[in-house]
């Protein structure tokens, strides 16, 4: 009979981190299957500049391009981007730019009700990195084959 093995998470500050293997797993799974990412319950839409469009005109720490302090309320941001990326861009469209703008901060307060305070930092962390994610994606220009310059694109 083969001998089970077991995996020993470490701990750090009473926070049981993901082993790297099933993050990385979680990563590739979703850009190969094209699967939604799930946070609190909610099926997310992949972040695209509509999503930080909508971000900072919430005026959230979260893409407002200056260092986190004290004074941020993390979990608050946390929560309006799930529910930004949870609908269709239509639906956070009318939530952010609405004529009842406190809509979207209650049902904020709302979502944030439902987390548990011990999952904050590892929410925290998968957000700031879809965010990273979507905007690291780099563009470099195609040289054109004929003349070896690169090829403009735009209105002139």
């Amino acid at each position: 009979m083969a001998k089970k093995t077991t995996k020993k998470k470490v701990e750090v500050n009473n926070v049981v981190p993901k082993d790297m293997q099933e993050i990385m797993d979680d990563s590739v799974n979703r850009e190969v299957c094209n699967a939604p990412t799930i946070m609190v319950g909610m099926n997310l839409r992949p972040v695209t500049l509509a999503s930080i469009a909508l971000l900072k005109e919430t005026g959230s720490s979260l893409v407002n391009g200056e260092v986190l302090d004290g004074n941020d309320n993390i979990v608050l941001d946390c929560c309006m981007f799930i529910l930004i990326q949870s609908g269709t861009i239509e639906d956070a469209s009318r939530l952010v730019f609405g004529a009842d703008s406190l809509e979207l901060k209650m049902a904020s307060m709302a979502l944030a009700e439902k987390v548990n305070p011990a999952e904050v930092a590892d929410l925290t962390t998968n957000i700031i990195g879809m965010l990273n994610d979507s905007m690291s994606t780099q563009v470099k220009p195609i040289p054109d084959k004929e003349e070896g310059e690169l090829i403009e694109s735009g209105n002139d």
